[in-house]
C-alpha cells in the first residue's frame, strides 16, 4: 500500500489540506484569543474603575462601618455578576509589601493572580478619599477564554473535519482515477512477458493524453509481438512439418530398398530359373516334346514379369503424387454405372466363383470426380475383399446422401489386427497376418492418396478374424469439395 501510486498521489493532497486547514484554524483560535483577551482586559478594567468609584462614594459617608459595608458590597456585586476572580484593595502608599487591605476570591485558584498575570487578565484602577487612597485590583482566569473559543468554534471545527473526510475522499477517488490507467498498463506489460497478447483495456476513462499515447504504444508492441510470435510458430511448425516429412521421406526410401530388395528378389529367381530351363530344353532339342511345358515356363515369366511392372508402376504412382505431378481431372461420373461394371468383371473372374453383392442406398445423383482415380480406388478395395476372405461374397454398398457419397466394402475375412489400423495406409506396410498372401503394401496407400486428391476421405473398421469394412465418402458438389479439400490440408 506505502508504495503504491494511488497512496503517493493521494497523500500530498490529503496532507496539503490538513496542513492548510491547521494554519487557517491556527490564525483563527489566536485571532479570537487576541480580541476576547483584549475584550476581557478592556471589561475587567471597567469593573476596576466601578469598584473603585464606589469605594470612593462609600469613604463620603463619614460613617467608617457604613463604609465599610458599602465597599464589600461593591466588592461582592462586582465578583458576583462579572466573571470575576479575584478583587483585592492596596494602600496606594505601597501596595506591593504592605498586607492587603481587603481582598476577596470568588473561585477556587491555586496561585497570586497579581504573580500568575499569565493566567489571569488583570485590571486596576486608583481611588482618593478623604480618609483612604488606595488601587483596585481586578482578576479574570483566561481558562474562560479557551473554552468560549472552544464551545464558538466546535461546529466550525465538524465543518472543517468534514469538508477534510470528503476532500480526502476526492483525492483518493482522483488519484486512482489517475493511477488506475497507469495500473493497466503495468498489468499489460506483465502480461507481455507470459506472451499475453490482445488490446490494453484501462479501467477508467483517462483523459490524460500521455496516458492515451502511452496505451496506444503498447497496443503497437503487443500486436506486434503478437504477429511475431505467430510467425515464429509458424515457421516453427512448418519446420516441424519438414522434418517430419524428411524423416518420412528416410524412412521410406530404407522400407522401399528393404521392400525392393525383397519384392524383386523372388520373381527375379523364378524368372531365372525358369529361363535356364528353357535354355535346357531348346539346347536339349527337345522343345516339341516338352511344348506344354515351355508354355507354362513362358506364363510363369509373363505373370512375375507383370508383377515386377505392377510393383514399379506404384512406386512411380507414389513418387508422382508426392511430387504434386498428379492432379484429379474431376467430370461428371455416373457412380451407379461404374460401380454396376465393377461388379460385373470383378464377378466374372473369380475362380472359387464367389460374387459381389452390390446395395444401392438413396437417390442416385452424379458427383464431380475423376473417374480413373474414383475407380482404381473402388477395385483395389474390392480386390482386397476377395483376396484377404473365403466362401463368403464380399459386399458393395452406394449411399448417397445429401452431399455426399459413400461407398463401402466389406469382407468377412482374417480382418486387420488392430495395432496395424493407425498404420494401414502408410506406403509398403503390409499388416503381420497377411504374410504369407502376395502384396506390395502399396495398394491402400495409393487408394487413399487417389481419395484425398478427390477431396473425399477413407476410413476402416475391423477386428481381427471378423472382416473389415472400408468406407471412402466423396463430396458432390464443388463447394463441398473445396471444404473437404481445405480442411484436409489443415489437417496436414
Amino acid at each position: 500500500m506505502w508504495r503504491s501510486l494511488t497512496f503517493r498521489i493521494w497523500l500530498p493532497f490529503t496532507l496539503s489540506v490538513f496542513i492548510i486547514a491547521a494554519i487557517v484554524a491556527f490564525l483563527r483560535i489566536q485571532s479570537q484569543t487576541d480580541l476576547l483577551l483584549s475584550n476581557n482586559q478592556a471589561r475587567i478594567e471597567n469593573v476596576a474603575k466601578t469598584v473603585a468609584l464606589g469605594v470612593e462614594l462609600n469613604f463620603t459617608t463619614g460613617d467608617e462601618t457604613k463604609s465599610l459595608e458599602g465597599i464589600q458590597k461593591s466588592i461582592d456585586w462586582a465578583g458576583s455578576s462579572n466573571e470575576v476572580d479575584y478583587i483585592a484593595i492596596r494602600s496606594s502608599e505601597d501596595y506591593v509589601n504592605d498586607p492587603l487591605f481587603i481582598e476577596r476570591r470568588f473561585s477556587e485558584i491555586e496561585t497570586n493572580p497579581i504573580e500568575d498575570q499569565k493566567n489571569f487578565s488583570i485590571g486596576e484602577a486608583e481611588f482618593k478619599s478623604d480618609i483612604f487612597r488606595g488601587k483596585i485590583i481586578v482578576a479574570s482566569k483566561n481558562d474562560r477564554i479557551t473554552d468560549q473559543i472552544w464551545e464558538g468554534n466546535v461546529q466550525i471545527f465538524i465543518v472543517l473535519a468534514s469538508v477534510f473526510a470528503v476532500l480526502s475522499i476526492a483525492f483518493y477517488v482522483l488519484a486512482n482515477m489517475i493511477s488506475s490507467p497507469l495500473k493497466d498498463l503495468k498489468n499489460k506489460t506483465e502480461g507481455l512477458k507470459n506472451n499475453e497478447y490482445g488490446k490494453v483495456e484501462v479501467s477508467s476513462n483517462s483523459s490524460i493524453k500521455e496516458v492515451e499515447s502511452l496505451a496506444n504504444s503498447i497496443d503497437e508492441l503487443s500486436d506486434s509481438l503478437q504477429k511475431e510470435k505467430e510467425n515464429n510458430e509458424m515457421l516453427l511448425d512448418n519446420l516441424e512439418r519438414s522434418l517430419n516429412k524428411e524423416k518420412h521421406i528416410g524412412e521410406l526410401k530404407s522400407h522401399f530398398v528393404s521392400m525392393a530388395s525383397h519384392q524383386f528378389r523372388t520373381p527375379l529367381a523364378i524368372i531365372q530359373s525358369n529361363s535356364e530351363l528353357l535354355a535346357m530344353i531348346v539346347n536339349n532339342g527337345k522343345a516339341e516334346s516338352q511344348k506344354e511345358k515351355l508354355i507354362k515356363t513362358s506364363t510363369r515369366i509373363g505373370k512375375e514379369i507383370s508383377r515386377m511392372t505392377q510393383l514399379m508402376d506404384d512406386v512411380l504412382i507414389l513418387g508422382k503424387i508426392g511430387s504434386g505431378h498428379l492432379q484429379a481431372e474431376p467430370k461428371e461420373l455416373d457412380l451407379v454405372e461404374l460401380v454396376s461394371e465393377i461388379q460385373t468383371h470383378t464377378s466374372s473372374i473369380q475362380p472359387d466363383g464367389r460374387q459381389l453383392e452390390m446395395e444401392i442406398e438413396g437417390n442416385a445423383v452424379k458427383a464431380l470426380l475423376d473417374e480413373k482415380l474414383v475407380q482404381h480406388v473402388i477395385e483395389n478395395l474390392v480386390s482386397n475383399a476377395f483376396k484377404y476372405s473365403k466362401e463368403k461374397n464380399p459386399k458393395l454398398k452406394l449411399t448417397f446422401r445429401q452431399k455426399t457419397i459413400s461407398i463401402s466394402v466389406e469382407d468377412n475375412g482374417i480382418g486387420i489386427p488392430e495395432n496395424e489400423i493407425d498404420n494401414l495406409f502408410q506406403p509398403f506396410h503390409r499388416a503381420y497376418n497377411v504374410e504369407d498372401i502376395s502384396g506390395t503394401g502399396l495398394g491402400l496407400a495409393i487408394a487413399k492418396e487417389y481419395t484425398d486428391l478427390n477431396g473425399g476421405h477413407i476410413r476402416v473398421e475391423s477386428k481381427e478374424n471378423e472382416g473389415a469394412k472400408f468406407t471412402v465418402t466423396f463430396p458432390l458438389s464443388v463447394e463441398n469439395r473445396k471444404e473437404k479439400m481445405q480442411e484436409q490440408m489443415e489437417a496436414s
